[in-house]
């Protein structure tokens, strides 16, 4: 329009700058508003063209005219900033004791600033010291329990390293939960339906449990339960529901979980848990009827939560536990399942070039892994502890009897102190191919530990006889490993010595064997190995009662089978037949015919 456009300029001319440009910018058209004009000129003149001439007229208007006014963010954002920085600051005083407003009076301008002013100040100084004395609560808690933990258990107490890894965990576990509960708030609008609380009844509240669990002792994960209770009712704001429905859980899965010797382990104990889970999750939630959108439907809702988040939890530990393997070195009941497997290259050699070796490995395995399960050890370690304990036999095999053919002993040429440090060194050895294949601490620990520092009594007396009794240190003939420190590394000294010992005999019948390994037992105590090992005297005697049984089981006498003799043509055998009447062999075929019975 052409009148529009000249009284724009006259204004833009006439007024100042400002005034100006808004009026001028009033004026300005979008693009939607050309192109409807466009359209309604088409519209006008549409008699002159056809469909088909308007549409190609209006696509080609619409290529020629593009916007030439844009506005610029970046620049009104600088003149903004400078224009609110040239402006004075607007201080409102407000005195000690001085009244704001009064109840029932209006409220004004000032009076509504001030106070927002004040909320606003309040708000964000609780925030802090809201969560300033959460995490002091969290931290005190962890802190008690873990302190608890290394002063007041002995069988399976924490070290330092674990101390800071769960209280890595417990702090990851913290913060996932606050976002879970933001995201439950935010799922909670959008589902008006469903009930608030069925969303927090679906997180992985027993993750924590499986993981302290798995890596640690079911003493910790215990304590470390009543943690995470703690901390789902201080997220929940004091909501007990939750934190009572954490504690039972917790508990609970810590009995499906007792024994973590399969992969599946986990996943069975959260289907178990999940299915108590249920029932206490509808419990939960049915604490929640006062509610004016409570209908019983929701008890459903509530206990498919509850078994979503036993399984979650499953999945939750299984995915965790690798990463804390391999980032803090831990060598778990599922680490120890790998190194179970006979086709590991260390087991594969040991076979091929210390086949008595590794014959004894495996029944020293099972007498240890029997044992353990006697006394409420772990026995998967001290099983798989006894499969590598002599692995270090694998280079200098022949100097073991258990390799080395009748009639050759490589030790009747050496000196009995030659002798004694290639025993020695058969433990360093083993260490050093248990650190080159990363068997994890427990397993050399055990490694190092099976001979404590016991006595080579056969070539100290040897020594004894060649350069007499007060020519010969003692200690030149002992192992200079650290005396066991756990019952597993305790059962696997014993049986170790307990199979060789027995393997030996001439005669093993079951009171030798009985006697031997009670001897060896005893001869044990009193050296003084079992001093740092924990274990006492009553499972002493259960050990010794299970190798008894286990090694007599192994040693058991067969009955001598009646030879096949042939005939005095030497071709047809003789045949023979049980007489049920005489309890004797029958020959019923002798060389002259007649019948012959024997014993």
């Amino acid at each position: 329009d052409d009148v529009s456009k000249n009284d724009a300029e006259n204004n833009y001319q006439t007024k100042p700058k400002r005034l100006k440009t808004v009026q001028l910018l009033q004026y300005v058209a979008t693009m939607s508003e050309v192109n409807n004009k466009m359209q309604q000129k088409m519209n006008e003149i549409s008699e002159k063209f056809t469909d088909t001439e308007k549409r190609v007229i209006l696509t080609f208007a619409k290529e020629l005219i593009s916007a030439n006014l844009t506005f610029n963010k970046e620049k009104t954002q600088r003149l903004r900033q400078s224009a609110m920085s040239r402006v004075n600051k607007v201080i409102i005083r407000v005195n000690r004791g001085e009244i704001i407003v009064r109840d029932g009076e209006p409220v004004d301008k000032r009076q509504l600033i001030i106070l927002s002013q004040l909320r606003k100040a309040n708000t964000e100084f609780h925030s802090v010291i809201y969560y300033i004395i959460y995490f002091f609560m969290l931290f005190l808690s962890f802190f008690s329990i873990a302190s608890y933990t290394r002063y007041s258990l002995n069988i399976n107490k924490p070290k330092t390293k674990d101390v800071w890894v769960i209280g890595l965990w417990t702090i990851l576990y913290t913060l996932a939960m606050k976002i879970w509960f933001f995201v439950a708030f935010l799922l909670a609008g959008y589902f008006t339906d469903i009930p608030g609380d069925v969303f927090l009844l679906a997180f992985p509240y027993i993750s924590m449990v499986f993981l302290v669990r798995v890596l640690n002792s079911s003493e910790f994960a215990a304590l470390m339960a009543i943690v995470a209770a703690f901390i789902a009712g201080l997220l929940g704001e004091g909501n007990f529901g939750i934190a009572g429905y954490v504690l039972f859980t917790s508990f609970l899965s810590l009995i499906f979980i007792m024994k973590v010797e399969e992969r599946s382990t986990l996943f069975r104990a959260g289907v178990m848990a999940g299915i108590f889970q249920m029932f206490f999750a509808a419990v939960v939630l049915l604490s929640k009827v006062y509610t004016i959108s409570f209908s019983w439907h929701h008890l459903l809702y509530a206990a498919i939560a509850g078994f979503i988040s036993s399984i979650l939890s499953a999945f939750v530990a299984e995915a965790l536990i690798p990463v804390f393997e391999y980032l803090f070195n831990y060598t778990t009941n599922l680490k120890l399942l790998e190194f179970a497997n006979t086709n590991n290259p260390l087991l594969r050699d040991l076979l091929i070039k210390a086949p008595g070796t590794y014959h004894h490995s495996m029944i020293v395995g099972q007498l240890a892994g029997a044992g353990a399960d006697a006394i409420d050890a772990n026995s998967l370690l001290a099983r798989v502890g006894s499969y590598y304990h002599d692995i270090g036999k694998i280079g200098k095999s022949q100097y073991f009897i258990e390799n080395q053919q009748i009639g050759i002993n490589p030790h009747d040429k050496l000196n009995p102190t030659m002798s004694a440090r290639i025993l020695v060194s058969h433990v360093k050895d083993a260490i050093r191919l248990g650190k080159e294949f990363k068997l994890g601490k427990p397993i050399l620990d055990i490694i190092e530990q099976h001979h404590g520092t016991s006595l080579m009594k056969f070539f100290y007396s040897r020594a004894v006889e060649i350069s007499g009794k007060g020519n010969v240190d003692e200690q030149d003939y002992r192992y200079p490993g650290s005396k066991p420190k756990s019952r597993e590394a305790a059962l696997v000294m014993i049986a170790d010595s307990c199979e060789a010992a027995c393997r030996s005999l001439e005669d093993p019948t079951p009171s030798r064997i009985k006697t031997t390994v009670d001897t060896i037992i005893n001869n044990m105590f009193v050296d003084g190995q079992f001093d740092e090992s924990n274990i006492t005297l009553k499972r002493l005697k259960i050990i010794s009662q299970i190798y008894t049984k286990t090694l007599i089981a192994l040693h058991h006498s067969r009955i001598q089978y009646p030879e096949t003799h042939e005939d005095q043509y030497g071709d047809i055998p003789e045949r023979r037949k049980w007489d049920k009447v005489t309890q004797k062999i029958v020959d019923t075929d002798s060389a002259d015919g007649s019948s012959e019975t024997r014993l």
